[in-house]
């Protein structure tokens, strides 16, 4: 065979096609997708957060609130000079891996720790009363008061569960089994039980009013199977305030986006969308309208519960019944300014370094004796003169009732 001849195939080798040049066809350019329209109802923490990862999805976003401010329960008040209180949401529970505290400090915000520890005092006399052998039997008393109502309420639900299920079958306690076990009557029957002193009293009211001030509810309307049920998702870290307040960092979260204060929604109708138009329109009070392929509700139970906010079409039964059976708590802050700080006398606070951040009052049984029974220091944070009083659940209720208050615009 000729030198220039190509060598014959292999056995079972396929012969090597020729390479014929092709022209080159780039794919056009994707058309951009026009981003959905998505209006945000309520700027509080929920939805301020809801809108800024809608944005970073890559929709338009527009957030209603109706009133002139952002923060929802997050509300600072200025006390003058530049002093700022938290007269609602006040602390970040819990530091570590917690996404709001990396947001205020990378907003700048000064994030002063204010304890967890309390130093019990005589309401009437100051007395030392943290070393107080009655303060620690009491402590572990109630705390085994709610162990047995939790067990109590477990075995009703437990028993709910038997009946329900067929002969023969064992069958575990659902959710639903036992809901109406209130943890009041079970820790007021374990304690009873347990033939709990006199002089235990005074101490077990003001544990029961700290339980209360952590639900802001009295512990009737507590579920003694639910009450914690959220614990296990807490933060841990200290607890810590913002000096510029709470207020400062819900501006900081909101900014940048489309945030229209003074907006208050009067309606969500959901339609069929003609030519041009969006499948949803958010009516304002004053007949304002906004047009948008999604609504995100974040308002208030309050307003959900009082019907001020209508739907088109309606609601349906179960999200309606769920809103009326849920319920929320109630909370009373009294924030007092003083020339200086007085408590921190040495006769206040028995000479012990550093002075106690927050001052718990032990008065004598009675239906005011959880009534501001817990004091907060909050020099440390606001750099001024400045204590914080709690009144919890139903001392909250009759507060705001002798004094006149109304909470229909907080």
């Amino acid at each position: 065979a000729p030198a220039s001849a190509a060598p014959p195939p292999r056995a079972n080798e396929r012969p090597k096609r020729k390479r014929v040049p092709t022209q080159k066809h780039k794919a056009p350019p994707p058309s951009p997708l026009t981003p959905p329209v998505v209006v945000v109802v309520g700027a509080g923490l929920a939805g301020v957060g809801c809108a800024k990862t809608l944005v970073e999805h890559g929709a338009a976003v527009v957030v209603v609130e109706a009133r002139q401010r952002v923060g929802g329960r997050c509300c600072t008040a200025d006390l003058g000079g530049g002093v700022t209180v938290d007269m609602g949401a006040s602390w970040i529970h819990g530091v570590r891996k917690n996404p709001l505290y990396a947001e205020a400090c990378g907003l700048g915000l000064h994030c002063v720790d204010t304890g967890a520890d309390v130093a019990l005092r005589d309401g009437e006399t100051g007395e030392d009363l943290a070393r107080s052998p009655d303060d620690a039997a009491a402590f572990a008393a109630f705390n085994a008061a709610l162990g047995a109502a939790r067990k109590a309420g477990e075995a009703v639900a437990e028993a709910a569960a038997e009946a329900e299920a067929p002969a023969g079958v064992s069958s575990k306690a659902a959710p639903r089994h036992g809901v109406d076990q209130s943890l009041g009557p079970g820790v007021e029957k374990a304690l009873k039980d347990a033939a709990a002193p006199k002089s235990w009293r005074r101490f077990l009211q003001w544990h029961e009013a700290n339980l209360e001030y952590a639900n802001a509810t009295s512990l009737s309307n507590l579920s003694c199977r639910f009450w914690d049920q959220d614990d296990g998702s807490a933060y841990e870290g200290a607890h810590c305030a913002i000096r510029e307040g709470l207020q400062r960092l819900c501006w900081g979260l909101a900014a940048g986006l489309d945030v229209r204060p003074g907006w208050a929604a009067a309606s969500v109708e959901a339609r069929t969308p003609g030519p041009g138009e969006r499948r949803c329109v958010v009516t304002a009070k004053d007949g304002r309208r906004i047009e948008a392929d999604y609504v995100v509700c974040t308002a208030p139970l309050g307003v959900l519960k009082a019907g001020a906010l209508t739907f088109a079409p309606p609601l349906p039964t179960w999200k309606t019944d769920a809103i009326g059976r849920v319920g929320f708590g109630v909370l009373d802050k009294v924030a007092l300014r003083f020339d200086r700080a007085f408590w921190r006398d040495a006769k206040y606070w028995g000479g012990t370094r550093p002075p106690p951040k927050n001052l718990g009052k032990i008065v004598e049984p009675g239906d005011r004796g959880g009534e501001f029974f817990l004091w907060v220091d909050l020099e440390p944070t606001t750099g001024a003169p400045v204590l914080v009083a709690l009144a919890p659940a139903d001392h909250a209720e009759r507060l705001e009732h002798e004094q006149g208050l109304d909470r229909s615009d907080a």
